[in-house]
């Protein structure tokens, strides 16, 4: 079994689980909040960073919901979020076990980095366009080191687009910070025919026409 966390307007609840099967994600939009979504934090996690994790995580959540209501014209933010962490943390304040909830079927996992997406943030997507994603991956790493995280924005920011992909099947449109294969930013001028240094920089996005707009902070 696991064990859960709370805390303000959006109510997260630590709890303690054990391994279960795999299953389906139980967490529905409800009167425009989402309700039952389950974050579980993996057994290959020390419990020494355990309090910095659950931290993170419940800032990240709480940055994630304010943004989600604006973004959405306060159509939809996160009500309820349960934290699941291993049973076998024992000094870790909780205030029960889970019940039916457990990491299989959780929605955000946090566990050990892997060779593709070291520790960046992930959804694990294995339908087509606009079907769900499995779960969302986060790792130790990202959401202890602060200035790491930075690398890819706002972790709220950050966790509000995965959460795109896995409720809505949505897929990504920019590149990654040091990917080869799909780097954040190329170099276009129709007139350069491949010269050095020439060509505009371009960020990578899915568009046939210029991305036009203004920063929101």
């Amino acid at each position: 079994r696991m064990k859960m966390v709370v805390s303000l307007y959006v109510t997260t609840w630590l709890l303690l689980f054990a391994l279960g099967a795999r299953g389906e994600s139980r967490a529905r939009l409800v009167n425009n909040g989402y309700e039952d979504v389950v974050v579980a934090i993996s057994q290959e996690v020390d419990e020494a960073d355990g309090p910095t994790i659950i931290d993170s995580l419940q800032e990240m959540i709480h940055e994630a919901s304010r943004r989600l209501y604006r973004a959405t014209h306060k159509r939809a933010y996160f009500r309820s979020v349960k934290i699941l962490i291993p049973k076998s943390w024992t000094n870790t304040s909780v205030i029960g076990n889970a019940l039916s909830e457990n990491f299989q079927t959780s929605d955000i996992r946090v566990d050990i980095m892997n060779s593709v997406y070291k520790n960046q943030p992930y959804t694990q997507q294995s339908g087509g366009c606009g079907e769900p994603g499995m779960y969302i991956h986060l790792t130790p790493e990202y959401l202890i080191d602060r200035r790491q995280a930075a690398w890819w924005g706002p972790r709220g920011k950050v966790l509000l687009m995965e959460w795109a992909k896995l409720r809505w099947g949505v897929f990504d449109e920019l590149g990654y910070p040091g990917d080869e294969s799909f780097p954040l930013f190329y170099i276009w001028d129709e007139n350069t025919s491949g010269v050095p240094g020439g060509g505009t920089i371009l960020p990578t996005y899915c568009a046939n026409t210029p991305v036009e707009g203004r920063r929101m902070l």
